[in-house]
């Protein structure tokens, strides 16, 4: 898509800034690529935290930690428990390179000490409220709150099961 002009990366403040002047520039008829920002959902295909430095010159800026169940940084989506060493040495790395913590996904404790241990921009990618659904995928209100606190950008997840309270996959339905 890149090759054909239909996306382009953003990895920088000026790719940012000329992107941006491109889809501003008053004509609305012309063909304008997407601008997308390179993010790793779990980050246990990084199989050592030196890989990150190579992702980075790649273009990789945003990285969640863990995906679903345990993972080889941090514990993620139906899991429990803590980041342990080898997530210290990634939330070190990322902090270094300046690559933004994707919180979704990581359970509750290594959400927690993610937050706790890193001191660069957070973001939560796909996140919705607990209250209304409550399931471990979802933040709590605390979770929202130190979020916000950190001056997070939070996006929703737009799956039915996450916004539809009482939603039982394979039998709840859209007109249902």
């Amino acid at each position: 898509m890149e090759d054909a002009g239909e996306m382009v990366q953003i990895n920088n403040l000026a790719t940012l800034d000329k992107h941006v002047k491109l889809w501003a520039d008053g004509n609305d008829n012309a063909i304008k690529p997407i601008g997308y920002i390179l993010s790793l959902e779990g980050a246990d295909s990084l199989v050592t935290v030196g890989h990150l430095e190579r992702a980075y010159h790649d273009g990789l800026r945003a990285v969640g930690p863990a995906h679903y169940g345990p993972g080889r940084y941090a514990q993620g989506t139906d899991a429990t428990g803590f980041m342990g060493p080898k997530g210290h040495e990634l939330l070190k790395e990322m902090e270094r390179l300046n690559i933004i913590l994707d919180a979704t996904h990581l359970c509750d404790d290594s959400f927690w000490e993610a937050l706790d241990n890193f001191n660069g921009y957070v973001w939560a990618s796909h996140n919705n409220c607990r209250a209304p659904v409550n399931h471990n995928r979802q933040y709590s209100d605390e979770q929202i709150k130190a979020l916000i606190a950190r001056g997070a950008v939070i996006g929703a997840a737009l799956d039915a099961w996450m916004m539809v309270p009482n939603w039982v996959r394979g039998q709840s339905t859209p007109k249902g």
